[in-house]
């Protein structure tokens, strides 16, 4: 049996009050933290309010395209069209009922994607992961690229911006595209460029 000779030494007053007062500077800025995080995501909110709703509908309701502000700033109203492919790791993270409905959301849209000549937006990804030891299965693997009794997980996805350039143009072109399954949102958004 090993004796600790300092086990038996209980730590002075001093000592437990600076852990007390670190303790509570922890819990103090935490709590800042988490005040700071909900007034960001309530002024992303305003912020979302104002330059996709206010702004834009009282800059068409007075027919201005653009205005300049007095120090220079130029205020200019430009058309969105957004939309969303769930991710193969936002399909990962949900459980039940959701995750179903973001699994057939996506296979929805890709199939959209294909019968509309724009399979070239998707972008795949296959990992195959083999055992410590089979290197010359990963090599035969290589050369030949044929599935085999290997674990192995794929991830299919579009980027943001080409989706959306994609959409706008079928949009523009009257095509039906289905709102639903892309969570289309059609709008305006005020821009605003500072004056340098």
């Amino acid at each position: 049996m090993e004796i600790n000779p300092l086990d038996d030494v209980a730590p002075s007053s001093n000592e437990l009050g600076a852990v007390s007062g670190l303790a509570e500077r922890q819990k103090n800025l935490e709590d800042e933290i988490s005040n700071l995080e909900a007034k960001l995501k309530q002024a992303k909110k305003n912020l979302r309010t104002i330059s996709e709703q206010d702004l834009p509908l009282l800059m068409q309701s007075l027919n201005i395209k653009e205005f300049k502000l007095n120090d220079g700033t130029r205020v200019s109203v430009n058309e969105i069209v957004s939309g969303s492919i769930p991710s193969q790791g936002a399909i990962d993270k949900a459980k039940g009922d959701i995750r179903d409905e973001l699994k057939l959301r996506q296979q929805r849209c890709f199939e959209y994607l294909r019968k509309n000549k724009a399979e070239a937006l998707i972008r795949n990804v296959v990992e195959v992961q083999f055992q410590s030891g089979d290197d010359k299965k990963f090599i035969s693997f290589i050369k030949e690229v044929a599935e085999k009794d290997y674990l192995y997980s794929s991830k299919a996805g579009v980027h943001p911006q080409s989706l959306n350039a994609w959409l706008k143009e079928q949009i523009s072109e009257g095509k039906n595209v289905p709102f639903e399954d892309f969570r289309l949102f059609t709008g305006n958004r005020a821009k605003i460029e500072r004056s340098t």
